[in-house]
């Protein structure tokens, strides 16, 4: 039996867009940018992309490396820089860009190595609420040290200027 190619490339975005809803789920579930919409629909296109790229071109190299270039700039787009040096949607770009490279490989025909991914992806986002590795996770470490420069700023009476 055939299958016609624009039904295995409509089977790979839907199966790349709902590996994108469960990462862009975990981010909303947080309240942290990127959420569902748009790591689906990011992951969809990518896969879309690939696929036709494999089947349209005699070499797709370069469209799948401005596909991670775009996204690039997108993850770009959702770091900000608060006061005191914080720094805010850093885990959400990086989950863009790492979803992207899933839909990538799943466009490639990888579909369990993009479901395996997806479910690391899942954990590494996880880490910190998951009761074993919660006690090595080094962001309160982190919050320590920045709490000790703050008061030593202050009892030094010296201040930055930015």
């Amino acid at each position: 039996m055939n299958v016609s190619p624009e039904i295995i490339l409509f089977a790979k975005a839907a199966l790349a867009g709902i590996l994108g809803f469960c990462v862009g789920w975990e981010r909303e579930l947080h309240g942290h940018a990127a959420g569902v919409r748009t790591i689906a629909l990011i992951t969809m296109s990518g896969t879309i992309i690939t696929g036709i790229a494999l089947t349209n071109f005699p070499v797709a190299d370069r469209l799948i490396a401005n596909i991670l270039t775009g996204v690039g700039f997108l993850g770009a787009g959702l770091i900000l820089h608060g006061h005191n040096d914080e720094v805010f949607g850093l885990t959400s770009a990086a989950a863009i860009w790492a979803m992207t490279s899933i839909s990538i490989v799943i466009g490639l025909g990888h579909y369990l190595l993009g479901i395996g991914l997806t479910g690391f992806v899942l954990l590494l986002l996880w880490w910190q609420y998951l009761p074993l590795p919660a006690w090595c996770n080094p962001a309160p470490t982190r919050e320590k040290i920045r709490l000790w420069r703050k008061a030593q700023e202050s009892d030094s009476g010296q201040h930055e200027i930015h």
